[in-house]
């Protein structure tokens, strides 16, 4: 009996993708958007612990390159310029968005 219920679910839910396809059509570039640029360098975040080779197998560096980037002497102010322009970037965000909500 519980089979039976699962199929006609699935079919019905089949049913109901093909109905709102176009509504899938509309998501797609969005789905696309996230994967390419939210998806694709987290999973390419391995890349900062090997030596990376064009030709050839990677060999694993550990945390040599965040050792080097730790003990620059220009890592302080790097670093306060990142945090400036994020800042920057949040409160141009947040004006942006209030400007449109009430003006609008």
């Amino acid at each position: 009996m519980q089979s039976r219920d699962n199929v006609s679910f699935r079919v019905q839910r089949w049913k109901q993708i093909k109905k709102d396809w176009i509504l899938y059509l509309m998501l797609l570039p969005t789905i696309l958007y996230f994967c390419i640029f939210r998806v694709w360098p987290i999973l390419n975040m391995r890349l900062a612990f090997y030596d990376y080779k064009a030709k050839g197998a990677w060999s694993f560096a550990g945390m040599k390159y965040f050792k080097i980037i730790f003990s620059t002497p220009a890592f302080f102010d790097i670093l306060k310029n990142t945090l400036i322009i994020s800042f920057y970037e949040v409160c141009s965000f947040c004006f942006r968005f209030c400007a449109v909500c009430f003006c609008c």
